[in-house]
């Protein structure tokens, strides 16, 4: 079943999936990989078992190479300069960009909601709810007749009949 993943590409006289190209690839680098051990290891044989070469000799005869060694083939330096740095600076940008536009715009369109609240607010507390209040009291005065008197059944001080006349100052 042939494999899905990748894209198909066109080489001379056939079309080939990019994935089966990646294994090929990984396969290139393990054989590498294993080479370079395999003469890492017979260089150090015959640097420390054999005594071939005297490592305080190699270091002056190959100052170059020795010091490209011991500095780990400047790969931390060159690793920091080319992707470390660069990737902080963009980082650096974007915080100022989300702190200054993004962060910006949320607080001030918050401020402006808490002022539009406020006013809205006091429009109500005095405006609406002072009409309201205004009517209630011109109703419930006009429909209360203060010059009725209690009815017989009444018994009670506070009934609720008795209330609203009392609370408008009728009885």
């Amino acid at each position: 079943m042939p494999c899905r993943i990748g894209l198909r590409t066109r080489l001379p006289g056939r079309f080939v999936n990019e994935a089966h190209l990646g294994h090929a690839a990984h396969a290139l680098a393990g054989n590498l990989a294993l080479i370079a051990v395999l003469i890492g290891f017979t260089f150090a044989a015959l640097l420390y078992y054999r005594r071939a070469m005297d490592p305080a000799e190699a270091t002056r005869q190959f100052p170059g190479v020795y010091a490209f060694l011991q500095n780990k083939w400047y790969f931390d330096e060159l690793y920091s300069a080319m992707l470390v740095r660069p990737a902080l600076t963009v980082a650096g940008w974007c915080r100022s960009f989300d702190t200054r536009v993004i962060d910006g715009l949320v607080n001030w369109l918050g401020r402006i909601n808490l002022a539009f609240c406020r006013v809205t607010g006091k429009f109500d507390k005095g405006i609406i709810d002072g009409l309201v209040n205004l009517v209630a009291r011109f109703l419930t005065a006009s429909a209360m007749d203060c010059g009725e008197s209690k009815p017989a059944t009444c018994e009670a001080t506070f009934c609720s009949w008795c209330w609203p006349r009392l609370a408008f100052g009728c009885c």
